[in-house]
């Protein structure tokens, strides 16, 4: 009788086990297809428009942005004219910026802000299946669309956000609404995506909006265009280079 017990209570155990192995699987494949949604391949090339608004009144700035490798991304100024020429890598949690006039590129967070609502990490980078884990996935809906909520938790200490809610389609895995919170569980940011097109084979976000938690009288509009599949140079995404293409 004895024996009989410790093996039903071996067989829960590993039938609990499978399971929990199982919807571990379901959430990283989950996060996969909304990340396969937002890039259309892990090498690419995309034009940022950037529209903030501030306290301080609004303003406009455009960027040129190269992905390799899902992990690393080129971020060149081109609008404001006072700012074109400068230079932003990400490579994993490190970032970098380069400035004309300057020696050498600038070592730099990837939660700084870069023009209002926007970080930089918001521009350059946010690969939900290789930052995150899931810790729950609840089933709802966001008006009249059935969605997956899920809970994501950052698998290094270095990202940008720790902790993110993240709202996407029951059946097609797009991305609806994120919220992005700091290392202390504040709501830092939350941002809704929209403007759906034919991109490249498939519809995808063309338009975040993105509101800030903290001064709510901020907000910003980024509007993606001009996406191309494009192995960029890897020589490009080294700080050392982006002296050279600060032109």
């Amino acid at each position: 009788m004895r024996l009989i017990n410790i093996l039903s209570v071996c067989l829960v155990f590993l039938v609990c086990a499978a399971g929990a192995r199982a919807q571990d699987m379901a959430a990283a494949d989950i996060l996969k297809k909304t990340d396969a949604v937002r890039s259309p391949s892990p090498n690419f090339v995309f034009t940022v428009h950037l529209q903030s608004k501030t306290r301080s009144g609004q303003s406009e700035s455009e960027f040129e942005v190269s992905v390799r490798e899902s992990t690393k991304s080129l971020v060149l100024y081109r609008q404001p004219l006072k700012q074109r020429g400068r230079a932003m890598l990400l490579d994993g949690p490190n970032m970098w910026i380069h400035i004309p006039g300057t020696n050498r590129p600038i070592r730099i967070s990837a939660q700084q802000q870069l023009v209002g609502a926007v970080s930089n990490a918001d521009v350059a980078r946010v690969v939900f299946s290789i930052d995150y884990d899931t810790d729950r996935i609840e089933k709802l809906r966001m008006g009249d669309v059935p969605a997956l909520k899920l809970s994501l938790r950052a698998k290094q200490r270095t990202s940008s956000y720790q902790t993110v809610n993240l709202w996407v389609g029951d059946q097609d895995y797009r991305p609806l609404k994120a919220e992005f919170f700091s290392l202390s569980g504040k709501l830092v940011r939350t941002i809704h995506y929209g403007g759906y097109k034919s991109v490249l084979g498939r519809l995808r976000p063309t338009v975040l909006e993105i509101s800030d938690a903290i001064n709510p009288s901020v907000s910003a509009t980024l509007t993606f265009s001009n996406f191309k599949v494009k192995e960029t140079p890897a020589e490009y995404y080294q700080p050392s280079y982006l002296g050279r293409l600060s032109h």
